[in-house]
């Protein structure tokens, strides 16, 4: 045996045993010799256990220099930067490794999967449909192929696909809660929780079959608060039981320094919580508080960029562990930790639950508790969740006094309209919603209103509407309950943002969905004249219109009751003149409102963060003296 074969052995002995360093030395020492590919791509594959990405990708890249056709290179180099969430090169990599290996199934699955991400439907289903022509019995695949056909729309075969998988496989998490998703965005509430429940049973760490299960129960107008409470607090157990001991912290306890605020979200991008923390990073006080941004944004846009150049400091989480996200926390001194995001997509709660910054607090992206004992404090107001109420939070609540959020009006935003009742003659509702929200319950008692006013109409607009199956499904919903579909307008999207709130030019009052109700669409329907109607709930998310609401002084438009909710809606037909002069004023009520106080709101969350720290540094300068005091014994 030569001494280069010897090399090789060890490596591949060292590398299969999982002893990482020592294959990353061997393979090292054997490539200062002979540049060989196969030697590179195995060294990439080392790097990336040892959690080396960015040298991983420059072995894989390294190998494809020396030979264009090394398939493994190309699949690997594809695979890394998918997971780092760098889609576009990630696709090209994927292609070329199809293309050099047309039969291997799981390369293109996976590029199913980005196109799929990216937007590409029709490719990745046509990529998802070769693969299967290859190997028809591959569950994965068909669980790709459901995920892209539901996004296109066509939920009935995104259903069958996943089946087949689960048929295929009946141990695949990943396929009960596909078909979850999908049973919730039909309102079958009680089979899409069965089967994230099934996914849970399978693998208790299936983070997203517990968020997507935590959501689905919001959803459903049948669900109980309390057991809402019990499912927060079960589901986030292990999770919390699997953290590591609590960390110590050694921020320095002076009570009146400047604070060290970090913000955790995956939705630093286009989206409610951008616009909402827009404002707050605009107004902080640089003398009194130093602002991080930790953002789990894989696809970053023009709001990304802005909301960047507001923050202090930057920083991108894709592709990092939890703990890799714990140690940079630590390594910034954070002193309190906001988390933006809750049990929704791309949350980073197992960071919060090893506790990396001395205080930690939940707010905006998520309405309802954590379930985390880890996390300290949750923002709220006392409209949302009034004093007194039964506890259904593991946080301690901190109600502010200004309101649940602070909208920040769009620049695009075009003039206030007329009411449509003007020139129609009749009253026109809408709700720009997410379809998930417009239940079977919201569609009876909607249906309700129209039926006490023939000649109303009611204008519906969610991106669902651009599937023929969900148009066809909410229109049928609505005949059921006695309402002629000719009476329904269902728009799937506008071009624009100032294209979307045009549309509130075609509705003279806004309907709120419940259980689970508005926030962005209360906030863009009001700054755009028109008044919304919302039935009263019995937690945050089914009155977070009702706190909106209230901050403008508009309080009149909360019903306590479905009955009082109708009498309402039918109380505005035939005040053309009323709706006219309202939608004149609401713009600069909203304007002169706490709502859109951006240094008022941004003052009070500083004046709060202040005393959480103060009670922070009292407790922790107590319990250094405690420990003197036991020393001293």
């Amino acid at each position: 045996m030569t001494v280069g074969e010897s090399l090789v052995n060890s490596a591949l002995r060292f590398h299969r045993a999982g002893d990482y360093r020592m294959a990353e030395q061997f393979y090292t020492q054997i490539l200062n010799e002979t540049p060989a590919p196969a030697v590179h791509t195995n060294l990439g594959i080392v790097k990336r256990a040892l959690g080396d990405f960015e040298g991983a990708i420059a072995c894989y890249r390294r190998a494809i220099e020396l030979d264009a056709t090394c398939f493994e290179a190309h699949n690997n180099l594809g695979n890394l930067l998918w997971k780092q969430g760098r889609l576009a090169e990630a696709l090209g990599s994927l292609k070329l490794a199809a293309s050099l290996n047309p039969t291997a199934v799981m390369s293109r699955c996976t590029l199913g999967l980005i196109q799929t991400e990216l937007g590409e439907l029709d490719a990745a289903i046509d990529e998802f449909q070769t693969a299967l022509r290859i190997a028809p019995e591959f569950a994965e695949t068909h669980n790709g192929l459901g995920r892209a056909l539901q996004l296109r729309g066509e939920f009935a075969q995104a259903c069958v696909a996943y089946r087949r998988a689960i048929q295929l496989k009946p141990e695949f998490a990943a396929a009960h809660v596909s078909l979850g998703n999908a049973l919730t965005a039909l309102h079958r509430f009680d089979e899409a929780c069965s089967h994230y429940r099934q996914a849970l049973r399978i693998n208790p760490a299936e983070r997203t079959a517990r968020d997507n299960l935590l959501m689905a129960m919001q959803y459903d107008p049948e669900f109980d608060v309390d057991e809402l409470f019990v499912a927060h607090c079960e589901l986030t157990q292990p999770m919390q039981c699997a953290a590591p001991t609590a960390l110590l912290h050694d921020n320095d306890p002076a009570p009146l320094r400047r604070l060290r605020i970090g913000y955790v979200s995956p939705d630093f991008r286009k989206h409610s919580v951008a616009f909402f923390m827009k404002p707050i990073l605009a107004k902080y006080d640089p003398s009194a508080v130093e602002t991080f941004c930790y953002a789990q944004v894989a696809q970053p846009d023009e709001t990304t960029q802005q909301l960047q150049n507001l923050a202090g400091h930057w920083r991108s989480t894709v592709g990092m562990s939890d703990a890799a996200v714990v140690e940079l926390i630590r390594r910034d001194q954070i002193d309190i930790l906001i988390d933006l995001a809750g049990h929704t997509a791309g949350n980073r709660l197992g960071v919060f639950s090893q506790k990396p910054a001395p205080i930690q607090v939940s707010y905006l992206g998520y309405g309802n508790t954590t379930g985390l004992s880890s996390v300290d404090y949750w923002l709220t107001d006392a409209v949302a969740d009034p004093p007194g109420e039964s506890r259904r939070h593991t946080e301690t609540l901190i109600r502010l006094q200004r309101g649940i959020a602070c909208y920040a009006p769009p620049t695009a935003a075009p003039d206030v309209a007329p009411p449509p009742m003007l020139r129609n003659g009749f009253l026109t509702f809408g709700s720009f919603n997410k379809r998930v929200k417009i239940n079977p319950a919201v569609i009876r008692l909607w249906s309700r209103v129209l039926e006490s006013l023939p000649t109303s109409r009611l204008v519906l607009k969610d991106r669902a509407y651009a599937s023929p199956e969900m148009r066809e499904i909410t229109l049928a919903e609505f005949l059921r309950c006695g309402v002629e579909v000719d009476r329904i307008d269902l728009i799937p999207r506008a071009e624009s943002l100032r294209d979307h709130l045009e549309l509130y030019s075609r509705i003279d009052v806004a309907l709120d969905p419940f259980p689970y109700g508005g926030s962005t669409t209360t906030c863009e329907a009001l700054w755009m004249g028109v008044p919304v109607l919302t039935l009263r709930g019995n937690c945050y998310v089914s009155r977070m219109t009702s706190s909106l609401l209230t901050q403008i002084g508009l309080t009149g438009c909360i019903a306590e009751t479905p009955d009082d909710f109708v009498r309402r809606a039918i109380a505005w037909d035939g005040q053309a003149d009323c709706l006219a002069e309202l939608r004149r004023e609401l713009r600069t009520v909203c304007a002169d409102s706490p709502l859109c106080d951006a240094t008022g709101y941004t003052q009070e969350l500083e004046a709060v963060y202040r005393t959480m720290w103060q009670t922070w540094c009292a407790q922790s300068s107590s319990l250094r003296i405690h420990e003197c005091a036991i020393g001293d014994r």
